[in-house]
C-alpha cells in the first residue's frame, strides 16, 4: 500500500510546481542563465516530466495549510510547510524519502527576463507557547522605554550616545544602522533606569559649609545646585560648596530625581555636632580673671588660648598639642577655673607622678605640699587632700574607691593609654568620665595609627557626639562588612572628622604653628619615681658634707656622684621605655659607664637602633656614627657621654635632649644641649633633666646654680651661643632648674629676673672648646 494518499500526492505536486515557478522568477530577476546549483536528492518520480511546464496553481486548492516558506536565499531548494513551523505534524514532505528535489533538466527557462518582483513569504499564524510570546513582548516594551529615556536625556542636554545596547534576550536588528546609531559601545547610563545611578554625596568642608560631589555629570543635578543661594563652585577643583543652613533644602530639592539620583546626605550626628558647635561660647569671650596669678603670668599666648578653649567647652576637653608645648600648665589652668568643684584627681603614667606634684606646687600658689597626695602603692588610703595624683594601674585596682570619692575634676595625662575599650584601664576610667562633670585629657598622640583609637577618648569627653560606634566606624574608619562581620581598620572622611573634633572636643597645635611664640630651647626637670630609687638611706645626713667642702671634686662627693648613677639606673630605664614609645629621635647624655651601659641594654632589648659615643670612640668612628644618626631614620637614639660628646658633634636630627645624669660644670651641660640646638635645627628643642630625690642630685643642682649666678653678677651673660629670644621663657613657665628643688626659695637670688631662666644667659663657657667647634661658625 502506498505511503501517501492520492490527495497528498496532488498537494505535493502543486507545491513542487509552485516552487519551480518561484525559482524561475528569481533567476529571471537576477538575469542569469545556466544551471543553478542543485541539491542531490532521491530519483525523480515517474509522474513528473523533465520538460513539464507548470500551470498556475488552482485557486480552489487548499494551499493555506501547505504554503511553502523558503529557507535561505537564492539557490535554496528545501521547503517546509507551515504545519512544520507551527509545531504540527513533523513527518512532512521535507523528509528524506519524499522531499521533492530539483535537477538541472527541470528548468526550461526561455524568453526575456521579467521585472524583479518583491518576493515575500506567505504570512503564517504563530503558535508559540504563551510564555515565550509574553517574554518577547516584554523585551520589546523595555527596549522602547530605554529609547524614550535616552531621547529625554538628550533633550535635557546630557551627553548621551544615540544607540544603546539591547538588554539580554532582545535580538539586535540585522539591518544597517543609521548614522545616529553608528556606535553601540561606551553607553553613558545617565537617566536610564537600567544602568548605574548617579550618586551625590555630602561632606563637611568647614564647620559652616559642606561640599557636594557626584559620581558623574548629571544635568538635572547641576540645575538643582544652581538654585541654592549659597552655592559656590571652585573651577580648579570642580567642587560645589554650600552653607550648612541649606543642607535640608538641597536634599529636598534632589529628592524628585530619585531613582536616577541617589543622595547621601550628612548623617544626623554630624548635623547635631554642627549645631552644638554653633551654640558654644566663643573662646575669646572667656575671662580668666580670678585665675591663680602665678599660673596666669606663666601662660604663653597660645597656652592662654588653650585654657580658654577648654573652658568654652565646659571643662570637658582634650589638649592634643605637640610635645613640649606645655599641656600640663594648660590643664592646670582649666582645672583651677573650676576650683570650687575640687578635689582634683590626676591620673598619669607612673613615671610622671612626682613631676605632676612639682608642677602643681610650682604653678598653683594656693596649693601647699599638704594639699597634694601622691599614691605610690595600692595600700595607700585617701586623706583629705585637694589634689590626688595616681597612676592608671592603681586606678584599675582601686576603681570602686575612686568612683565613690567626691572628686569633681579629673585630668587624664597621656590619655591614649585608654584607647582600647577592652583594657582594664579604660574599664576603670569610663565610669569616672561618665560621673564627673569636668574631664580633661592630655596627649600628644591621640591616635597612634587609626581613627578607631580615638573613639573611646571622644566618647569619654562627649558621649553625645558620636552616640553609636558603628556609625562612627562606617563613616570615619572605612567600615566594611566582611565574611565574619564588620571591620574598621581604615580611615575615611578624615577632613570632616578633624573639623568636628577641633570644634567640639580637642585643640591641637604643632610646634611649627606656634614657633614664633616659643623659645628656641625649653627645659624641664623630670623627678624620677622614688619607688625605683635604690638604697636612698645612704645619703641621709651627707648633704652637709658637700656644702662644707671647698671643692666639690673631693673624694666623698665623687663617691656620692658615682653611687647616684647606680641608684638612678632602674628609674631612668623605666622612664626611657615610655620615651621610646613615641618613636621619635632623641639624645640621652650620661657620665658613668654603668648608666651608659644600662641605656644601651634597654635599646637592645626593645630592638631599637642606636649609636654610642664615649671616650673610647675614635675620631673616625665618631664621624661615621654621627652621620648614621643624622641620615638614617631607623636610628632613634644617640647614647652620649657628657664629657666626650659635648663638643664637635652636630645632631640636629633630634629635638629632644635627655640628661640621665648631672655634671658639676654647667658650661659642659650647655655645650651638650647645643649638640641638637644649633645651626640646621628647624624646630624648638626640649631639654629634660632626670633628677632623683634623696640622692646627690639634690646637692649638685644648687652648686651649679651658685656658679651660674656668680657669672651673671659679673656680666658674663653675653655669650654668642644664645640665638633664641628669652622673653617668653618666664621663671614660672620655663623656670630656672633651682625651682624644681625642694629648697629653691633659700637658694634663689633676689636679683634674678624673669627673663634670665635660660642657663646660657648666666654663663660664658668655662673653656674655649666651643669657640673652636668648626660646625658652630659654619
Amino acid at each position: 500500500m502506498s505511503q501517501f494518499s492520492e490527495s497528498q500526492r496532488q498537494r505535493a505536486e502543486q507545491n513542487r510546481l509552485k516552487a519551480l515557478e518561484i525559482r524561475k522568477q528569481k533567476l529571471a530577476a537576477l538575469g542569469t542563465s545556466g544551471t543553478p546549483p542543485c541539491t542531490p536528492g532521491p530519483p525523480k518520480s515517474t509522474a513528473t516530466s523533465l520538460n513539464f511546464i507548470p500551470s498556475p496553481p488552482n485557486p480552489t486548492s487548499r494551499t493555506s495549510s501547505t504554503s511553502a516558506v523558503p529557507q535561505g536565499g537564492v539557490g535554496a531548494t528545501k521547503f517546509y510547510t507551515s504545519s512544520s513551523l507551527s509545531g504540527g505534524n513533523h513527518s512532512t514532505l521535507g523528509s528524506s524519502k519524499t522531499q521533492p528535489t530539483t535537477h538541472p533538466g527541470d528548468f526550461g527557462v526561455s524568453g526575456p527576463p521579467t521585472k524583479n518582483p518583491r518576493i515575500e513569504a506567505p504570512k503564517t499564524t504563530s503558535t508559540l507557547p504563551p510564555g515565550v510570546l509574553k517574554k518577547i513582548e516584554e523585551n520589546k516594551r523595555k527596549a522602547q522605554e530605554r529609547q524614550e529615556a535616552l531621547r529625554r536625556a538628550r533633550e535635557q542636554g546630557s551627553n548621551v550616545p544615540q544607540v544603546f545596547t539591547a538588554p539580554k534576550g532582545i535580538t539586535q536588528p540585522t539591518s544597517k544602522p543609521s548614522s545616529s546609531t553608528s556606535d553601540a559601545k561606551n553607553i553613558n547610563p545617565v537617566a536610564s533606569k537600567f544602568t548605574t545611578h548617579v550618586t551625590v554625596s555630602f561632606v563637611l568642608s568647614s564647620i559652616n559649609t559642606f561640599r557636594a560631589s557626584t559620581t558623574m555629570y548629571h544635568a538635572a543635578t547641576i540645575q538643582v545646585f544652581k538654585t541654592m543661594t549659597s552655592r559656590s563652585y571652585d573651577y580648579n577643583k570642580k567642587i560645589w560648596t554650600f552653607q550648612i543652613s541649606e543642607h535640608r533644602k538641597l536634599v529636598a530639592a534632589l529628592r524628585p530625581l530619585h531613582p536616577e539620583v541617589e543622595v547621601q546626605p550628612l548623617p544626623q550626628f554630624v548635623l547635631t555636632a554642627v549645631e552644638a558647635a554653633a551654640k558654644k561660647v566663643p573662646a575669646d569671650y572667656i575671662d580668666l580673671f580670678g585665675l591663680d596669678s602665678r599660673l596666669l603670668d606663666a601662660l604663653m599666648p597660645f597656652q592662654t588660648e588653650g585654657v580658654k578653649f577648654g573652658i568654652s567647652l565646659g571643662g570637658r576637653v582634650m589638649l592634643a598639642d605637640d610635645m613640649g608645648l606645655g599641656k600640663t600648665i594648660q590643664a592646670l589652668g582649666i582645672a583651677c577655673h573650676y576650683r570650687s568643684e575640687w578635689p582634683l584627681l590626676v591620673v598619669t603614667p607612673s613615671s610622671m607622678r612626682y613631676s605632676w606634684e612639682e608642677s602643681i606646687l610650682r604653678w598653683v600658689s594656693s596649693v601647699s605640699g599638704q594639699d597634694v597626695q601622691v599614691m605610690s602603692t595600692g595600700g595607700d588610703k585617701f586623706r583629705e587632700a585637694k589634689v590626688v595624683v595616681t597612676t592608671y594601674d592603681l586606678l584599675s585596682r582601686k576603681a570602686e574607691l575612686m568612683l565613690h570619692h567626691n572628686f569633681g575634676v579629673v585630668i587624664f595625662d597621656e590619655s591614649h593609654m585608654i584607647k582600647s575599650y577592652k583594657s582594664a584601664r579604660y574599664k576603670a576610667a569610663a565610669p569616672l568620665m561618665k560621673k564627673l562633670k569636668r574631664v580633661i585629657m592630655l596627649t600628644g598622640t591621640p591616635a597612634m595609627s587609626r581613627p578607631l583609637e580615638l573613639y573611646t577618648q571622644i566618647s569619654g569627653i562627649d558621649p553625645s557626639l558620636f552616640p553609636h560606634f558603628h556609625d562612627f566606624g562606617v563613616r570615619y574608619c572605612e567600615g566594611r562588612k566582611e565574611t565574619w562581620g564588620w571591620t574598621f581598620r581604615g580611615s575615611s572622611n578624615t577632613e570632616e572628622l578633624q573639623i568636628i573634633l577641633q570644634s567640639c572636643v580637642l585643640i591641637r597645635r604643632l610646634k611649627s604653628e606656634v614657633l614664633s611664640q616659643l623659645p628656641p630651647k625649653q627645659r624641664m626637670t623630670v623627678v624620677l619615681d622614688p619607688g625605683l630609687i635604690k638604697n636612698k638611706k645612704i645619703f641621709e645626713g651627707m648633704g652637709h658634707k658637700i656644702q662644707s667642702l671647698s671643692r666639690v671634686e673631693s673624694g666623698d662627693c665623687l663617691q656620692m656622684f658615682a653611687k647616684t648613677a647606680e641608684m638612678k639606673a632602674n628609674a631612668v630605664r623605666e622612664y626611657l621605655k615610655e620615651v621610646l614609645e613615641s618613636d621619635k629621635k632623641f639624645l640621652v647624655f650620661a657620665h658613668h659607664v654603668v648608666m651608659l651601659s644600662t641605656i644601651c641594654s634597654l635599646c637592645e632589648e626593645t630592638k631599637t637602633k642606636y649609636i654610642r659615643i664615649d671616650g673610647n670612640t675614635s675620631a673616625e668612628e665618631r664621624m661615621a656614627r654621627t652621620s648614621k644618626f643624622q641620615n638614617q631614620d631607623e636610628v632613634k637614639v644617640a647614647v652620649l657621654s657628657i664629657t666626650a660628646a659635648n663638643t664637635g658633634l652636630t645632631l640636629t636630627a633630634a629635638q629632644l635632649v635627655i640628661f640621665a645624669e648631672l655634671y658639676w660644670n654647667p658650661g659642659i651641660l650647655v655645650q651638650a644641649e647645643d649638640r641638637a640646638h644649633r645651626i640646621g635645627q628647624e624646630d624648638s628643642v626640649m631639654v629634660q633633666y632626670l633628677v632623683a630625690r634623696t640622692t646627690a642630685d639634690d646637692h649638685i643642682w644648687p652648686l651649679i646654680q651658685n656658679k651660674l649666678e656668680v657669672l651673671g653678677k659679673v656680666g658674663l651673660s653675653n655669650d654668642q651661643l644664645n640665638e633664641a629670644k628669652t622673653s617668653y621663657q618666664k621663671c614660672a613657665a620655663e623656670p630656672d632648674i633651682r625651682d624644681f628643688l625642694h629648697n629653691t626659695d633659700k637658694q634663689e637670688s633676689p636679683r634674678k629676673s624673669a627673663a634670665s631662666s635660660d642657663i646660657r644667659s648666666f654663663l660664658k663657657p668655662q673653656n674655649q672648646e666651643e669657640n673652636s667647634d668648626p660646625n658652630w661658625n659654619a
